[in-house]
């Protein structure tokens, strides 16, 4: 910008006869004016054409501001593209009013001129970037196109030499030299130059020896720099770095010639050029890595950018993932789940002995029992008339039989005697149903069969339970365990109860037999598994039921978590 500013305010002054000295001001952000050129060449302005300048950059209409005839100064507003951008100030000590006119005329014609050259300039600055994707895209390998654009690069600007430089674990490793298909960077002047590239990415700067402005490389390091011009003799190496997110990947380096000094204009033209290119260096870099490579870059990316000092949901959601791969691999128990159901070791049942018809029911289910206690009664009147009719007859066997003695007949009392043994053995046996229609319990017990209290006088047949006793202090437990997981149960595995009327107590039990057969249950398949109960309560009650869980043995929380998973896939995807 300022190579064309001085080429433009030389010829615009050239044009109008009597000027004496020419300035142009730029308009910075703050309101204030910036001389970017002068005419004559090593001239100052004078304070009267700054003041002049700075009245017309404040003033809002865009009409020419005269000074006293003494000084006979003409300051122009310099409008760009619709913008207000600085001023041209002319000192013109012999002109007339007409010159001084005339010398407005060409000085608003003139702008038009320089927003010429200044669109012209960004047209070039477009072709140059159109043509360096273009050399990167067109060639094959990450190589090729840094050597392609290096030297596009040294061609367009009149370098010396225009270097390109990759960071790796070791540090710079020198990518492409302008105008030079293979090179040995073992070379002591090479060397310099990647030494130059390294000190540029350690400070994370761009770097330029000499520097442009005193200000700029306050706390700059250039002794790299210094050593390679010593050794070249050049007049200038600008180090400028290669970024791509935020991450520097590298660094481009171009030495000037004297013939050719690169202005700020164009060391700024070639930082945006970079930083359109950088990204498809990286895309490069990452396609000419190996896979084990991507993913090393990849992962090591992902963790700088997660403990950095931005990014706090990364650095959150980094410390979970790395929790839970750590928890992975701690070991726990495995319990293997069922429902459960507590019942008695053995159950005595009481049958009715004989058809009959039930008379009385003295307990009910859940009751506690002891042993011998009379349960229920079965209707005995038929039998105590059948009693009484046998016995009447056993009277009546024996009159005559005495009787048959004492008129000496034999056959006759032979006769007599054998139904006085029938009498005898019929009252035997209606006494035994008669005691037999009393029900006592075998055993002390809670009763675990239905209420049959309320059937009273309904029939009953010969065999049919009518009552089960269940002993006070042994249990077992019956687990139903689902198929999938049976396989971990074995016997003599230890395992806990927790009953659904008893939630704040756990009961031990151990494995003692698994059964064999699956039973279908709610569409799925079930094993029934006993144990045996270590422990008792003294509220513990037959039929209870809840839930318990086997120790099945040790594994890490990965396997816990994702078995039935990685189960399931293997039987989806088996063929």
């Amino acid at each position: 910008m300022q190579a064309i500013a001085n080429a433009w305010l030389q010829l615009l002054c050239k044009m109008i006869t009597k000027v004496s000295q020419g300035a142009l001001v730029q308009q910075t952000e703050k309101g204030n004016g910036d001389v970017i050129a002068i005419w004559p060449q090593g001239t100052k302005p004078t304070p009267c054409m700054i003041a002049a300048s700075q009245r017309v950059l404040q003033q809002t209409s865009g009409e020419p501001h005269r000074n006293n005839p003494n000084q006979n100064l003409l300051a122009v507003p310099i409008t760009l593209f619709d913008e207000r951008r600085g001023a041209l100030v002319l000192r013109l000590p012999k002109a007339s009013e007409g010159d001084l006119q005339i010398a407005g005329q060409l000085a608003q014609w003139g702008q038009a001129f320089l927003q010429l050259l200044i669109h012209q300039q960004c047209n070039t600055g477009q072709q140059l970037l159109i043509r360096l994707l273009h050399q990167a895209l067109v060639r094959p390998t990450l190589q090729e196109s840094a050597t392609a654009v290096v030297s596009e690069l040294a061609s367009c600007y009149g370098c010396e030499r225009v270097s390109l430089g990759l960071l790796s674990k070791n540090g710079i490793q020198l990518l492409a030299v302008s105008h030079s298909a293979s090179f040995d960077a073992r070379r002591h002047e090479l060397q310099l130059l990647r030494q130059a590239m390294e000190e540029a990415t350690e400070q994370r700067l761009n770097l330029h020896s000499p520097p442009k402005d005193k200000e700029s490389a306050r706390g700059q390091i250039l002794h790299a720099h210094d050593l390679l011009l010593q050794h070249t003799h050049l007049p200038a190496v600008h180090t400028l770095l290669l970024r791509n997110r935020n991450q520097i990947i590298g660094a481009l380096a171009l030495e000037e010639t004297p013939e050719h000094p690169l202005s700020r204009q164009t060391l700024r033209l070639c930082e945006h050029l970079l930083a359109l290119l950088s990204p498809l260096f990286a895309i490069k870099q990452q396609l000419a890595a190996g896979p084990f490579q991507q993913l090393a870059r990849s992962c090591s990316h992902y963790l700088s950018q997660s403990l950095g000092p931005n990014h706090p949901r990364r650095k959150l959601a980094a410390l979970v993932l790395a929790s839970l791969t750590a928890m992975m691999f701690l070991p726990a128990d495995y319990w293997v789940h069922g429902e459960a159901t507590v019942e008695g070791t053995i159950k005595r049942a009481l049958v009715a002995p004989q058809d009959g018809y039930l008379s009385t029911s003295n307990v009910r289910p859940g009751e506690q029992v002891k042993a011998g206690q009379l349960l229920a009664q079965l209707d005995d009147r038929d039998l105590r008339l059948e009693r009484q009719k046998w016995a009447s007859k056993l009277r009546q066997y024996n009159q005559s039989y005495d009787q048959a003695l004492a008129s000496f007949d034999r056959a006759q009392a032979n006769i007599l005697n054998a139904q006085v043994e029938q009498a005898q053995f019929q009252l035997q046996l209606l006494e035994e149903q008669l005691n037999r229609t009393r029900l006592y319990a075998p055993i002390g017990g809670y009763i675990v069969s239905d209420d049959i209290s309320q059937s009273l006088g309904a029939p009953v047949e010969q065999g049919q339970v009518l009552f089960e006793v269940a002993p006070l202090n042994n249990y077992r437990v019956q687990l139903q365990i689902d198929e999938r997981d049976i396989t971990s149960v074995a016997e003599r595995q230890p395992g806990r109860l927790v009953l659904t009327s008893l939630p704040g107590e756990k009961l031990n039990f151990r494995v003692t037999r698994i059964t064999p057969l699956a039973e279908s249950h709610q569409g799925r398949n079930f094993f029934r598994v006993e144990g045996e109960l270590t422990a008792y309560s003294q509220l513990l009650r037959p039929g209870m039921t809840g839930s318990g869980k086997i120790m099945a043995g040790r594994h890490s929380l990965g396997w816990l978590w994702f078995h039935d998973i990685l189960d399931w896939l293997r039987l989806s995807l088996w063929l």
